[in-house]
């Protein structure tokens, strides 16, 4: 038998709905954040350059895809997952932030960046959120909740092309991608607030260890 005193006993599992609920909004922030970035980083784009140029720069997003995955890998092995996440999300911050400043300043180069970087960091965000959220939930609890969770993310979305269409004719799309920034960076805060809620993570008991 094992002892009422004994402390592995008497520890009460972590419940995953707070993790889970603070990663969904940080995953909500950086949705909205994204969708402005994709609406500010076209029109900056072809306010800089013709359309027939844009195939250029579609062609350079899987280049960009596979240099940060790698970037990723490296970063889970040594940091692990919840260093990696928040700093996925301020890096992606900052070159936000940075090539719309650039953008502004005429700096030759920064439109096609700005459109690039755009079209590849939400990537790695949603798959964290998604990897995150998955470490936690047993499949029933994943088939119940994850329909929510997608929902919310939503949300985000929307509320980002709402913002984008009142705000970009009068502050600028350039300018939009700072505010897309801010969301972003604020998405690592509750992201680290949901790591530091989950605890260390453990393997739920209808899979078998990674």
């Amino acid at each position: 038998m094992t002892s009422v005193s004994d402390p592995v006993a008497n520890k009460r599992p972590v419940s995953p709905l707070k993790p889970v609920m603070a990663i969904t909004a940080a995953g909500t922030l950086a949705m909205a954040g994204y969708e402005m970035v994709r609406s500010a980083a076209a029109s900056v784009f072809l306010a800089h350059h013709s359309a027939v140029r844009l195939p250029e720069a579609l062609m350079l997003v899987p280049l960009a895809m596979f240099a940060f995955t790698w970037l990723f890998s490296v970063s889970l092995r040594r940091l692990g997952a919840d260093r990696t996440f928040t700093a996925t999300l301020l890096l992606s911050s900052l070159v936000l932030a940075a090539t719309a400043t650039a953008v502004l300043q005429g700096v030759p180069g920064a439109p096609f960046l700005l459109y690039i970087f755009g079209q590849a960091y939400i990537v790695f965000i949603v798959e964290e959120v998604w990897a995150f959220i998955n470490s936690l939930f047993v499949t029933a609890q994943g088939k119940r909740w994850n329909g929510v969770i997608i929902a919310v993310s939503t949300a985000g979305s929307v509320a980002g092309g709402i913002l984008t269409g009142r705000l970009s004719v009068a502050i600028g799309s350039e300018r939009l991608v700072w505010i897309a920034a801010g969301l972003t960076a604020a998405a690592a805060l509750l992201g680290r607030l949901a790591f530091r809620l989950a605890g260390k993570p453990a393997v739920p008991p209808d899979r078998p260890p990674v």
